[in-house]
């Protein structure tokens, strides 16, 4: 397989996204046959400024390895949705897809994130539709997202699978969206419990019906670390590092 995607790459002169059939001829050989195959339209060409260093650990909000995909990018966070892995992987099913339903409200309220360069976190895949396995939200629900994390965690019995490879995926890339997956036991992974899970949730404020998810939905703003702050998120695709962090107040 990597002999064949390397071999469409050159091709394509992209990264590609395929479906493919494998059919066993014998007990030990086997036959692929590739059904689709489409470039993944990355740009590559915006600005990209240094990392910056020596930012203290109380200060970082997430950093990630990667993956990552999408533009490289250093721009402000605004607000960020933030579905507990803890508590969504407790949920059943038919609640599951309340909370989806409900995001795709938050993200389209006009007050509270329409305008605003939101950050989308939760666990396992989004748009899945197998909502064991992440938040079965659909496209067009969180179009208008600027960044999207997938957090590799659910519950002690489940780890998830990360999107790369979806159709879903694919639209996110082609819409410009930032992506990444954060696998938070890696030694280079971290994640603010504290903000993200002990700080003020504005969830109910932007959307009351939200309330009886509020434990699983959370809605933050970078205020929230410290009066006056402001987040930052720097993201390279080319060398897999990315950092949220609030800037100086």
């Amino acid at each position: 397989m990597n002999t064949a995607l390397s071999t469409l790459q050159r091709a394509y002169e992209n990264p590609v996204d395929i479906e493919f059939t494998l059919n066993l001829v014998n007990e030990t050989d086997y036959r692929i046959n590739l059904v689709q195959c489409r470039p993944l339209q990355v740009k590559g060409n915006a600005a990209m400024e240094d990392m910056p260093e020596n930012i203290p650990d109380e200060r970082i909000l997430l950093r990630s390895s990667g993956p990552i995909i999408g533009q490289p990018r250093s721009d402000s966070v605004e607000r960020f949705i933030f579905v507990n892995p803890d508590t969504y992987g407790q949920l059943p099913v038919q609640e599951r897809h309340r909370v989806a339903r409900l995001i795709g409200k938050l993200t389209h309220c006009e007050d509270a994130c329409r305008h605003a360069h939101v950050m989308l976190l939760g666990p396992g895949r989004w748009g899945t539709s197998t909502p064991s396995l992440g938040v079965p939200i659909t496209f067009a629900e969180i179009e208008n997202v600027a960044s999207l994390c997938e957090i590799v965690a659910m519950r002690e019995d489940l780890v998830p699978d990360v999107s790369m490879g979806t159709h879903f995926f694919s639209e996110l890339v082609e819409m410009e969206m930032l992506y990444l997956a954060l696998f938070p036991e890696k030694p280079d992974s971290l994640i603010a419990a504290r903000f993200f899970l002990e700080g003020p949730n504005h969830l109910v404020e932007a959307l009351p019906e939200a309330a009886p998810y509020a434990h699983v939905i959370r809605y933050l703003t970078p205020e929230d670390a410290a009066p006056g702050a402001r987040a930052h998120i720097y993201a390279d695709p080319i060398k897999q590092q990315f950092l949220c962090f609030i800037e100086s107040v």
